[in-house]
């Protein structure tokens, strides 16, 4: 049985489950992190984003991203997000995503974030913690 975990998030003012969770994370040599992000496409936020024609948030992929390096937990140290690129808009679903560091272990960790849609490219970026 493969982890499963549901990710609590804080939005309008509205404490519930987050409108994705993390079905999956591997480590190997505490390096990189995969899975799969599940956007629901029945939560209320896709109502509003874009009326009729659904599309995950920029700001709720990287904050899957955060809790997928962080967990359930409150993030509660400064993290810089650098150079997140969306290449494509996407609907509600689920999507794979990787997450690798490959700085050593001194100082702030730089992780290299992918969000992938039937191996196509989607978002892109950097979390530092």
């Amino acid at each position: 049985m493969r982890p499963f975990f549901v990710v609590w998030y804080l939005f309008n003012g509205a404490e519930g489950p987050a409108p994705f969770s993390i079905t999956e994370r591997k480590h190997k040599f505490m390096q990189i992190i995969t899975g799969r992000f599940v956007f629901d496409p029945e939560d209320v936020i896709y109502a509003d984003h874009f009326p009729g024609h659904g599309v995950v948030p920029g700001s709720l992929i990287v904050h899957a991203f955060l809790k997928a390096l962080h967990g359930p937990q409150t993030i509660s140290k400064t993290v810089q997000v650098e150079d997140f690129r969306f290449k494509h808009f996407i609907p509600p679903g689920d999507y794979d995503f990787a997450i690798e560091n490959a700085a050593d272990k001194t100082g702030p960790q730089p992780w290299s974030c992918r969000l992938m849609d039937r191996g196509r490219l989607v978002a892109a970026g950097t979390i530092v913690l």
